[in-house]
């Protein structure tokens, strides 16, 4: 069990359902319009903007730092590299630590020129589990469901609502 984002990553490719609802719930909470938050957000302030300009001031400052932590975290837990996962050769903004990694592993620009034909290499934001049901030892292994029925059930009428209750508050 932990709570720290940078343990968490990758969650789009295994729980694309799960991650639906996290961005509509995400966007909820940071007051997007069409959303159910937008409205009480949007009153709040109008409401400490007619009380004191400065006040408003920090309510807006404090609004746009919590939008951009919750997309920050979204970017990071859903489409994020998952712990144990290699660096994608292809990113861009990789660290002077990841491009060692990927040298000595040998998934580079080597001088293969990209025709080699190993098994590629696994990436962020996808699944690459070329298991087949089995584990490590052989072992069958039963998936486990995205969202069971009963959250689906919770979750999917909820995040209905949410998006009901913002086009019609």
């Amino acid at each position: 069990h932990t709570r720290l984002i940078a343990n968490f990553g990758g969650l789009a490719g295994r729980m694309p359902v799960y991650s639906t609802l996290f961005i509509i719930f995400m966007f909820a909470s940071i007051g997007l319009p069409g959303m159910s938050g937008f409205v009480g957000e949007f009153l709040v302030a109008l409401a400490t903007w007619q009380y004191n300009k400065w006040a408003a001031v920090f309510t807006f400052a404090v609004v746009i730092f919590a939008a951009w932590y919750m997309m920050w975290m979204f970017q990071r837990v859903v489409f994020g590299r998952a712990p144990g996962e290699e660096p994608d050769p292809g990113d861009g903004e990789l660290t002077p630590e990841e491009r060692a990694e990927i040298a000595a592993h040998g998934h580079g620009h080597g001088d293969d020129h990209g025709h080699s034909h190993a098994m590629p290499m696994p990436v962020a934001g996808g699944s690459h589990d070329h298991s087949h049901g089995h584990d490590d030892h052989g072992h069958s292994v039963i998936p486990m469901p995205d969202i069971t029925f009963k959250e689906g059930l919770t979750l999917v009428p909820l995040a209905l609502l949410t998006i009901f209750f913002g086009v019609y508050p």
